[in-house]
């Protein structure tokens, strides 16, 4: 009897945290697919076309793609309910992938095609993105998990698609066609929409009442009336920049040049993501009793400072030391701010300010690959680099330091 009394409580607790554990599966599924079609269309397009300038005219189109979404489809997401808008845009998002292969291998498929369907399900994926992190923090307090801990294990998440799933997809790459891979991507979405549609429960009511215009505009209004909010995103946007100038154009020049082997980046990349992983695993674990200006603080200036080492074209084992420590400290200020925004978010605002949010965080992207292609066109890496670094330090320790942040 006793046994089955203390059993009770225990099933009881899982009961509670699976949809928790249900809307991290969702994320984990699609998070992988999306590092598969990462891949698998860029390759897909240059075995087509021939065309590395194609290449970068599909990866300009996803950018647009996620920003118009991010910013536009917040008011779609809270009108649809959080629940509803992830297992549909999941939905739609499978079936647009999944077009890519089909055409391909039936009646075929051309540029401008491809094009418009890549958009689609660019445009398709940020609001359920948007709608499983606005619905996190409700299935945290419903599990008795500490939010912390969640958030956590949700960039974690993250982390972990971004470094298997490149390993993944250049193996699949290697034995079958890119578009039979993109079929992968199109089964992970509809996985993605079971998990949520059949485990979560439908607790976020459709919006109803005002215009899109008036929901549309009261999202943007948080966040620019929010003085912690719209600074963290603000500062998230300029660090996801000088990451893409970075990951995206520096790197790879500086392995080319320094270690003369496409190897070399690949050491960096894993470096950075195993550092990232082990962070927000910490952070899962301690986060809670951290005090968040200093430990951004603290986070940002070992970044920068470990950087500045790259200046030096270090030996590869010290390169990825360095990396190993910047991902650990992006590994902890990721989930860190996600928490901030988690706690400041009114549940009534979740899909249109988290879609916000999502569309600051990468307005400035495309500037920052465009700002390090044309230093390393006039400075040299090691001058390249140390000026990056200085920028990594200087502009996120001037925005911390502010005295409206006091109250983080």
């Amino acid at each position: 009897m006793l046994e089955a009394e203390e059993t009770a409580p225990t099933t009881q607790a899982a009961a509670r945290r699976l949809p928790l554990l249900a809307l991290l599966g969702a994320n984990a599924v699609s998070q992988i697919g999306n590092q598969l079609t990462a891949l698998a269309i860029p390759w897909y397009v240059l075995r087509v076309t021939g065309s590395p300038a194609l290449v970068g005219l599909t990866g300009f189109v996803q950018g647009c793609a996620y920003i118009a979404a991010a910013f536009l489809g917040g008011v779609v997401v809270d009108r649809l309910g959080l629940r509803r808008a992830s297992v549909l845009t999941d939905l739609a998002s499978g079936v647009a992938i999944a077009l890519i292969p089909l055409l391909h291998q039936t009646i075929g498929l051309r540029l401008w095609q491809l094009l418009i369907v890549i958009f689609a399900a660019s445009l398709l994926n940020t609001p359920g993105l948007a709608a499983r992190r606005g619905m996190l923090a409700d299935l945290a307090a419903l599990g008795a998990v500490r939010l912390e801990r969640a958030t956590s294990a949700e960039h974690g998440i993250g982390n972990f698609a971004s470094l298997v799933g490149p390993i993944l997809a250049g193996v699949l790459l290697a034995i079958v066609a890119p578009a039979s891979v993109l079929w992968l991507d199109a089964v992970s979405f509809a996985l993605s929409a079971a998990l949520i549609g059949s485990l979560v429960p439908a607790r976020w009511p459709p919006l109803r009442g005002a215009s899109y215009r008036q929901q549309f505009a009261e999202g943007l209004s948080f966040i620019r009336h929010n003085v912690v909010v719209r600074t963290i995103a603000l500062l998230g946007s300029f660090i996801n920049a000088v990451g893409a100038g970075l990951f995206g154009v520096v790197f790879p020049v500086y392995a080319a040049r320094v270690f003369g082997s496409a190897l070399g980046l690949g050491a960096m990349a894993a470096a950075d993501g195993g550092g990232a992983l082990a962070g927000t695993v910490v952070y899962g674990a301690i986060g809670h009793r951290l005090p968040k200006r200093p430990t951004l603080l603290a986070a940002f200036t070992l970044s920068a400072l470990g950087l500045s080492l790259l200046a030096l074209t270090p030996p590869l084992l010290v390169t990825v030391a360095v990396l190993v420590v910047d991902g650990f400290m992006f590994g902890i200020i990721g989930p860190l701010t996600y928490t901030i925004y988690r706690e400041r978010v009114p549940e009534a605002l979740g899909g249109r300010a988290f879609a916000a949010i999502l569309g600051i965080h990468r307005l400035a992207v495309p500037f920052g690959a465009l700002l390090a292609g044309s230093l390393l066109g006039v400075l040299s890496i090691p001058v390249t680099v140390a000026a990056i670094a200085a920028l990594s330090l200087v502009v996120p320790l001037g925005v911390l330091l502010r005295p409206s942040l006091r109250d983080l």
